[in-house]
């Protein structure tokens, strides 16, 4: 049997059903999926308003439970008391660590001495040392003791470094850093 195409649009009518329908298909597809979507914000959004109003009601009990448990209690004066004395503590170990960073090639260190604060006296951190090479002897020290007193990490403990002595020909000297009277005290 033959078929003989009478009315030419009839192809191009065809195809545009199919597209048509195939477009039809895809806003529906696109129109459920947007429906999914907003439903799925809307619960969501209405359990997590939910989940809020149930925080807010815990709130007051929470705040309770709070004030109950900031009461003084022996093991909070034990806290207490320990961070006191850790914060009291002196840590040598970066004090050293920063005689090392700052000092010089020129000088050589003969004494290192610390103590902690007894009683009366407060604590101090003693550099005992020789100027190694070079004629000006004081300015050299006097740089090393500046640096000393710029880094904060025996700046903090002992805020009054000075130099102690310093002799002439063999170029030692003694430099104190010490805590100030009322740190000591």
């Amino acid at each position: 049997m033959f078929r003989i195409n009478l009315y030419p649009e009839y192809a191009a009518n065809i195809r545009e059903g199919k597209l048509r329908a195939m477009r039809r298909g895809l806003m529906v597809g696109l129109l459920g999926l947007e429906v999914l979507i907003v439903g799925s914000l809307y619960v969501s959004g209405s359990l997590i308003a939910d989940r809020a109003d149930a925080l807010r009601r815990d709130l007051p009990g929470l705040e309770a439970r709070m004030a109950a448990y900031h009461q003084p209690g022996p093991e909070l004066d034990t806290a207490r008391s320990l961070v006191k004395i850790r914060s009291s503590r002196i840590e040598w170990a970066p004090k050293l660590a920063a005689l090392s960073d700052l000092i010089e090639a020129s000088l050589v260190l003969n004494r290192v001495s610390g103590q902690i604060a007894v009683k009366r006296s407060p604590a101090k951190f003693e550099i005992g040392g020789q100027v190694r090479r070079g004629k000006n002897h004081l300015e050299m020290v006097t740089g090393f003791v500046k640096s000393l007193q710029d880094d904060e990490r025996i700046a903090l403990s002992f805020p009054n470094i000075r130099l102690d002595t310093l002799k002439g020909d063999d170029g030692e000297f003694q430099i104190i850093c010490g805590q100030s009277k009322k740190e000591g005290s």
